[in-house]
């Protein structure tokens, strides 16, 4: 029997072809992935809500010190024992009460203290300044002889001329007042100053204080030194 030569051919694979499906998954978990990673990243530097919120709030002011009006009104017998000063005003002026840097202040006026005039009479009273400045004040004028004068060129914080008199001491109640004027003179006429000023330095209780006088006009200054002293007159200290 003739030997069967034909030898069984073996059977090849199939070819198969590219599998969409698990491609289009591997995409989108990778794009799961990449995107959880980028978030935790981007997350993780950004300013949490505190931190947010810490740096957009505006800081609070903090508010300088300044000026407070305590009273005014009509003066007849002005008695303040804060102020530490009684005497008796004169007839139909007015007073205001400040306080500045813990010094207590009573200014006098022949005139409303909102008047915007410049013939006005200005008498400032101030107590208990315990400052260097103040120690410093009176220590010079205390140095300068009675009826020396001393001359102050102008500057420029000063543009204008003054002349310091020291005037003989008055007595405020008990204890010596250091008496001085200043008259300043101006370089223009288109300086606006004070030209007659007289200043009364008084230490009490190793507290400073002072008595100024301010007006414009020589004629209105010389009537003004007389309504001082009649204040002056009636002036004592409250303890």
């Amino acid at each position: 029997m003739p030997e069967n030569t034909n030898q069984p051919t073996p059977t090849q694979p199939a070819s198969q072809g590219i599998n969409w499906k698990n491609i289009l998954i591997g995409v989108i978990i990778g794009a799961v992935l990449v995107g959880g990673g980028g978030f935790l990243v981007y997350n993780a530097y950004q300013p949490r809500k505190e931190e947010l919120i810490q740096t957009t709030t505006t800081p609070t002011k903090t508010a300088m010190p300044s000026a407070s009006k305590d009273k005014s009104g009509k003066c007849d017998t002005y008695s303040n024992k804060v102020v530490g000063v009684e005497f008796k005003c004169p007839e139909g002026w007015f007073f205001e009460e400040t306080t500045i840097h813990e010094v207590k202040t009573v200014g006098l006026s022949d005139k409303p203290f909102d008047y915007e005039g410049k013939d006005n009479i200005m008498i400032t009273i101030n107590t208990g300044d315990n400052s260097n400045d103040a120690k410093f004040r009176f220590r010079d004028v205390e140095e300068l002889k009675i009826g020396a004068t001393e001359t102050r060129k102008p500057d420029s914080d000063n543009p204008y001329t003054a002349k310091t008199t020291r005037l003989a001491d008055v007595e405020l109640g008990g204890v010596k007042g250091l008496q001085f004027e200043e008259i300043d003179i101006p370089v223009s006429k288109k300086e606006d100053i004070t030209p007659y000023n007289l200043y009364i330095y008084f230490k009490r209780n190793d507290e400073y204080g002072d008595i100024s006088l301010t007006v414009r006009g020589e004629t209105t200054y010389k009537s003004a030194k007389e309504i001082l002293k009649e204040i002056l007159s009636t002036f004592k200290f409250l303890d």
